[in-house]
């Protein structure tokens, strides 16, 4: 990765450039904060997940309690059984 330019004028530009890119009217404020597209969606929702099944992990882990098998994972996921 080339290094980024901090000089006064090329820091200038960027911000020239991010500006003119920005659409800041009231119904997509918040699109230049979160990538509504599905995929950004899907992504943040994949993340989250997966912290969920770390914290779930972490918390077992304390517990002294075995790392489930993948249906027990699954069921603990969303209450439901797991595939067998």
């Amino acid at each position: 990765m080339s290094p980024v330019s901090m000089a006064p004028e090329d820091v200038r530009a960027r911000l020239r450039r991010a500006s003119d890119l920005a659409d800041l009217r009231p119904e997509h404020r918040l699109d230049a904060k979160l990538d509504m597209s599905p995929r950004g969606v899907r992504r943040r929702l994949q993340i989250a997940s997966e912290l969920r099944d770390l914290c779930n992990a972490l918390a077992r882990a304390g517990r002294g309690e075995p790392a489930p098998t993948r249906g027990e994972a699954d069921t603990e996921r969303d209450g439901e059984p797991g595939p067998t």
